[in-house]
């Protein structure tokens, strides 16, 4: 078991224009910590607290996010995989 969340330790993809799934490392002690996903100009959209290894979180995908992880050892952000994909890949 880790404290410190490294870049490796969650991944978050949207899976439809209104979902992003955030699965965590089971290795990664999650305690106190919170998911924030932020739009594309870096805002938080949404905060909530981490009950588990694999969330469901239901907000419009159709931009650029990230998701950031903030635990009390430390903070990581990342794109979120899939969002704003009609941004980036136009019918």
């Amino acid at each position: 078991m880790h404290t410190k969340p490294l870049i490796a330790d969650f991944h978050a993809v949207a899976i439809s224009k209104g979902c992003v799934i955030v699965n965590f490392d089971s290795d990664l002690d999650l305690t106190d910590s919170k998911i924030i996903l932020l739009g594309s100009s870096r805002s938080p959209i949404i905060s909530i607290s981490v009950t588990g290894y694999r969330m469901e979180v239901y907000v419009p995908t159709g931009d650029p996010m990230f998701a950031e992880l903030k635990t009390p050892h430390g903070t990581c952000v990342k794109y979120v995989t899939g969002s704003g994909k009609d941004m980036y890949f136009p019918n």
